[in-house]
């Protein structure tokens, strides 16, 4: 993993699908905090599923599943935050 995104790799042999997945309990006493590292952690997982595909799929003969949000749809214009996670904690992490 090259993030520590609280994720892990999860393989579908049915369905031929190799995915990202994680489970957090959350309750009363950590919510507040934890909300905000659920925040990172899942724009770590997405940074992290985007440069596992480039990496894996050639390597694999496989492609990138897409689909769009299961209530909202696509969006048009890209998150900018989800988008500018990955420079933003890079430069982050090289202070």
């Amino acid at each position: 993993m090259s993030t520590a995104s609280m994720s892990g790799l999860v393989h579908d042999e049915s369905e031929g699908v190799l995915y990202l997945s994680s489970a957090v309990r959350v309750h009363e006493g950590i919510w507040q905090w934890m909300a905000r590292l659920l925040s990172v952690s899942s724009m770590l997982q997405l940074a992290d599923a985007h440069l596992m595909a480039d990496q894996f799929g050639p390597l694999l003969g496989a492609t990138s599943a897409a689909s769009d949000h299961p209530s909202s749809g696509t969006r048009e214009e890209p998150d900018e935050i989800t988008a500018s996670f990955p420079s933003m904690s890079h430069a982050q992490g090289q202070q």
